[in-house]
């Protein structure tokens, strides 16, 4: 039901929503990102198989966040004036220049 809405996202990125969704209620999320932190910094696997990793590693930690605003710091602490931006959008600020 939760995801019922999104009609437009890939049944499989929904697949994982819901996976990751159900071992943060099991306790179990952390376990998974130290997993997929490993592979990432590991060798030998294809683009594709990094992307995929990548993918897993990026949904499992937003939801073990909670929300965006971790990404947003992150985006803002790159010191640019497009991940300033962006980390003010993530937060709900809206803002026409940042001079």
């Amino acid at each position: 039901q939760l995801f019922s809405a999104a009609d437009h996202v890939d049944k499989s990125t929904l697949d994982l929503y819901l996976k990751y969704a159900q071992q943060r209620e099991a306790g179990t999320l952390q376990e998974q990102i130290a997993r997929l932190s490993k592979r990432l910094a590991g060798k030998g696997f294809t683009e594709k198989q990094h992307n995929s990793f990548l993918q897993r590693f990026t949904i499992a930690r937003l939801l073990l966040a909670g929300s965006d605003a971790p990404v947003a710091i992150e985006a803002m602490l790159q010191k640019t004036e497009a991940g300033m931006h962006v980390g003010l959008v993530l937060l709900g600020v809206r803002v026409r220049t940042l001079e």
